[in-house]
């Protein structure tokens, strides 16, 4: 035995692996020192002394008694070549001493990054550690999923509530219409047979459905009249109703007048036919009657606007009155027929009203009164409460039979609006 010993011993072959291209990597030595901890010696193969299977050794050792041979199996075949070896990954825990079980079960956690080691792939590229970075650039990822899906879900609700939100109020609008037109209908029913005739503006409350239904029956006549009304008139309606200076109101009350009159001179401030070309307009002025309320737009200077802010106040209507008649005028046209002073006009508001026919009318100004009538032409507003709200409606009726032998009939309806529950005072 001492003479087998005799002599320098043998300088071992470092082991190594193979590699794409067919180079080769020397194996760790901490693997080597972990294959002689479990009984291995260099070399060769000491569980199969003389086979030179250096792989299918190392794959028994690691493999657990009784487990078949697999992808551990060929793994371990790849990292030990022709001689028991350790792996070739460059991760740091792999190289720590554990040899090839380490080796192998950092391997396992590899290899959703790369192919088998055992199918050829060659030099494996630092697991570990591109593991690590792909740990935070996922963490990252998730975290920009989750703002984009946050506010997508935020955007869906936002637009789920105002569609609900649009939802309520179509339907807050059509039940108010409902409503509204029961109202309008129980009114003109009880004007057409109220004895005497009325012969002034009306109020009255409904209760339909469980609400109180305001209605308010006005004359055309306590309205002004579009196409009878004076300049005077005119200029008062748009100082004081429409927010204008009185100058320019002077020049579109003239402007008015041209326009429904039946000649082609223009008044001093008016427009013709030439100021309409002059200006790139497709009409002309109509020299007649307007027939809606709508027909202002086309008087040049007339906006949207501007006929917004006097349209409670006016009415084609009227037949010919050229003025007003007090007795149904509501309390904003009588603020304009005095002058602006909505104190008088509301007592003599309060005074028609509770019935006294003897009120005090001088301090209007006479050449705006016109005390002929009420007319067939009604005009019915109702007030419907809806929620904190008051949707106002409001139709044009003819008061009397038609060629059809309907009782009345409407010639307009104005859309609904939606104004607080309580109106603001008048200054």
């Amino acid at each position: 035995m001492a003479g087998q010993h005799a002599g320098p011993p043998r300088r071992r072959r470092p082991l190594s692996l193979p590699a794409r291209g067919g180079r080769t990597a020397a194996a760790p030595a901490v693997a080597l020192s972990a294959l002689r901890a479990r009984g291995h010696a260099g070399g060769g193969c000491v569980c199969q002394p003389g086979t030179g299977g250096g792989a299918r050794c190392a794959a028994a050792v690691l493999r657990k008694p009784g487990a078949p041979a697999g992808r551990d199996d060929a793994l371990v075949g790849y990292l030990g070549g022709a001689g028991p070896s350790a792996c070739a990954c460059p991760h740091r825990r792999c190289r720590r001493g554990a040899g090839v079980a380490t080796a192998l079960r950092f391997h396992r956690r590899c290899r959703p990054r790369h192919r088998p080691c055992g199918a050829g792939v060659g030099r494996l590229m630092g697991c570990g550690r591109l593991a690590a970075r792909d740990h935070g650039l996922a963490l990252v990822a998730v975290l920009w999923m989750t703002a984009a899906l946050s506010l997508l879900v935020g955007g869906l609700l936002s637009l789920a509530r105002a569609e609900v939100k649009a939802a309520q109020v179509r339907g807050a609008a059509a039940e108010a219409i409902a409503l509204g037109d029961a109202a309008i209908q129980l009114a003109v029913l009880d004007w057409r047979t109220a004895t005497p005739p009325p012969d002034s503006l009306r109020r009255a409350d409904y209760m339909l459905e469980g609400r109180v239904i305001a209605v308010r029956v006005v004359p055309a006549t306590g309205y002004i009249n579009l196409n009878a009304a004076p300049e005077p008139l005119l200029r008062a309606l748009l100082t004081l109703g429409g927010g204008l200076d009185p100058a320019v109101a002077g020049v579109l009350a003239q402007r008015l007048i041209d326009w429904r009159d039946a000649d082609d001179a223009a008044l001093p401030e008016g427009a013709e036919a030439p100021a309409y070309a002059a200006a790139n307009l497709a009409w002309r002025p109509r020299n007649g009657r307007l027939l809606v309320p709508e027909d202002l737009l086309q008087v040049l200077g007339f906006d949207f606007e501007l006929f917004e802010r006097i349209r409670p106040y006016v009415t084609v209507w009227a037949g010919a009155a050229a003025g007003v008649n007090p007795l149904a005028a509501p309390p904003e046209v009588l603020a304009i027929l005095a002058g602006g002073n909505h104190g008088l006009a509301g007592r003599i508001a309060a005074a028609r009203d509770a019935g006294d026919r003897s009120m005090d009318l001088t301090a209007l100004d006479p050449a705006f009164l016109d005390q002929g009538g009420v007319g067939s032409v009604l005009h019915v507003e109702v007030e419907v409460p809806v929620g904190e709200l008051r949707a106002v409606r409001g139709r044009w009726i003819v008061a009397a039979p038609d060629a059809g032998g309907a009782p009345w009939q409407t010639v307009a309806a104005e859309p609904v609006r939606f104004l607080p529950l309580s109106p603001p005072a008048a200054p």
